[in-house]
């Protein structure tokens, strides 16, 4: 079973996701989506002054990356609870 399997197979295969894996892939998830923004707002930049214009495709990908990035699940504040989580403290929130 490979890395990618395992929790793929936990999520579909068990009742509850173990918390452990639970915050392995929150950070996963968290970590791309930090990643994707950083990418578009590279090439937003580079774009330079066609970057902003709404007739240019980058523009809207800027606006979807940094609006995605601010929904509960995907915000920079999902590494504290990833954190809490795997120092084995109480994650204080009902969601991973």
């Amino acid at each position: 079973m490979t890395a990618t399997t395992r929790p793929l197979r936990i999520l579909f295969c068990s009742p509850q996701i173990p918390n452990n894996t639970g915050a392995t892939m929150r950070l996963a998830a968290v970590t791309a989506a930090k990643l994707a923004e950083k990418a578009v707002d590279l090439v937003f930049d580079a774009a330079g002054l066609s970057g902003p214009a709404t007739t240019f495709d980058i523009e809207r990908c800027w606006r979807d990356i940094h609006t995605m990035r601010q929904h509960v699940l995907l915000s920079t504040p999902r590494y504290e609870l990833v954190g809490r989580i795997l120092l084995g403290l109480e994650s204080n929130s009902p969601i991973i």
